[in-house]
């Protein structure tokens, strides 16, 4: 069985606070993740404000089933600006046992140069980029932003540069339905990644009534539900918010 908790980072997006406001307050939010019937671990964000425009979102890990297992630790520095993210560096970190390799990743983005430098493995590479191009978690906050402040696209086309390669990505909104998760019950926006195929699906649903709080991530290949990932334990840090699954 292969499952890349990389590929779930790149879907997953940043919890809000339980307040209306352009950028959240600083959180802290955990999931449990499962694949087909098994538990095979947990995962924790954690946003905060570094003064002024500046921000951190950090993506902690932990999967196993073993023999296998997969640890990351990634950090994405950036500024918001009238609702723009501007990426300024991405840390990541990489322990793995039968999935992989082990590596470190790093990014620099030189906003007045449009460059980004970037060294993975060991190898140093540079890429020109434009104010749609981020970082694995910077492009989540961007994407979140977006649904914050209710632009009215329904599809949402970003450049990602990970593993020293660009790719795109497209999200499209779908429809408002209700869901129960550990958590509770919401009525949530389904998003879907815009794939060819059909094979590969990638699910996200986002509580309408709390921000765009991201409640549930599936993802299905062949039918199979590789990642299921469900929050069970929230944390506002200045509104005294401490939600988790067992007091609901």
């Amino acid at each position: 069985m292969k499952f890349s908790w990389y590929s779930l980072s790149l879907c997953i997006l940043p919890f809000c606070s339980f307040a209306s406001a352009n950028v959240p307050i600083p959180f802290e939010a955990h999931y449990q993740v499962h694949s087909g019937v098994f538990k095979i671990g947990g995962a924790r964000y954690t946003f905060e404000h570094l003064g002024d425009d500046r921000y951190t979102l950090k993506f902690d890990s932990e999967a196993k089933l073993s023999p296998l297992y997969d640890r990351r630790n990634i950090t994405s520095t950036f500024s918001i600006v009238d609702n723009q993210l501007v990426p300024e560096r991405y840390i990541q970190d990489r322990k793995t046992f039968g999935l992989g390799d082990d590596y470190k990743e790093q990014m620099v983005f030189v906003a007045d140069m449009q460059k980004v430098h970037t060294r993975y493995k060991g190898i140093k590479q540079s890429f020109d980029y434009s104010n749609m191009t981020f970082d694995p978690l910077a492009v989540q906050m961007q994407f979140r932003l977006g649904l914050i402040n209710q632009t009215q696209e329904s599809e949402f086309t970003y450049e990602i540069l990970k593993t020293q390669e660009l790719d795109t990505y497209t999200l499209a909104k779908r429809q408002v339905e209700d869901i129960e998760i550990d958590a509770g019950k919401f009525k949530a926006l389904r998003v879907e990644v815009v794939r060819d195929s059909k094979k590969r699906q990638t699910l996200m649903w986002f509580a309408t009534e709390y921000d765009y709080l991201p409640l549930r991530i599936s993802h299905i290949e062949n039918g199979f539900t590789l990642i299921d990932m469900q929050l069970t334990h929230f944390i506002s840090q200045e509104s005294a918010i401490n939600w988790n699954a067992e007091s609901k």
